[in-house]
């Protein structure tokens, strides 16, 4: 095997080490946000079982669905508007649990390719963006607009309330943050030790 293969195999492995701790990290800032935000915008069903009752009767199979819906007239949609509420019901039967009982690790491959390809971007962009904390501000940004882009687009769009959007955003835009916290140092980018560009200063 040549020196350029290892070098490269070694750049991959550098990065998925930093996907990694990127990954870890996210999953302790994602239980903060769930226990400091999330949950304390999150309304209790206070009597489950007739609720459950209700959603099976009328919501029988895994779906969105809207109140008012999409196809409505306008008067209609005024009306629902004037005397409320209005809903978006993301249903799941049973039939489609099975993501949440028996896939919990998908969970955690999920994060891990997002802060894989949040490492690779830094890869690809670090002969433009050179020193440590420029390259953060990059990230923070990606997220911020992902998170305006995404989140705060459930209470613009559709009938989701403001604060279940701002916690959301919140929470991916601390994730971006972190990742890129962990993932902007030169050695998981694959920056080679004695170039010029691992010279430069974290303070730059």
């Amino acid at each position: 095997m040549n020196p350029m293969t290892w070098k490269a195999l070694a750049a991959l492995w550098r990065l998925t080490l930093g996907a990694a701790l990127a990954t870890g990290a996210i999953y302790l800032c994602g239980w903060v946000c769930r226990e400091l935000i999330a949950y304390k915008v999150v309304s209790p069903v206070h009597d489950q079982k007739v609720f459950i009752r209700f959603l099976q009767a009328h919501f029988p199979e895994s779906g969105t669905y809207t109140i008012p819906d999409s196809s409505d007239d306008d008067e209609t949609i005024e009306e629902l508007f004037e005397t409320g509420p209005v809903a978006t019901l993301h249903v799941l039967s049973p039939a489609d649990i099975f993501l949440k009982k028996k896939w919990s690790l998908i969970r955690i491959g999920q994060t891990f390719l997002v802060a894989l390809l949040i490492g690779w971007i830094l890869r690809k962009s670090r002969s433009a963006i050179e020193s440590y904390r420029p390259r953060v501000i990059f990230i923070v940004l990606i997220g911020l607009a992902a998170a305006l882009y995404n989140d705060m687009a459930d209470p613009i769009w559709v009938y989701h309330p403001w604060q279940w959007g701002i916690a959301k955003g919140f929470s991916h835009v601390a994730s971006w943050t972190i990742a890129g916290l962990i993932l902007a140092f030169d050695w998981f980018i694959g920056l080679e030790t004695g170039s010029a560009e691992s010279h430069k200063q974290v303070s730059n």
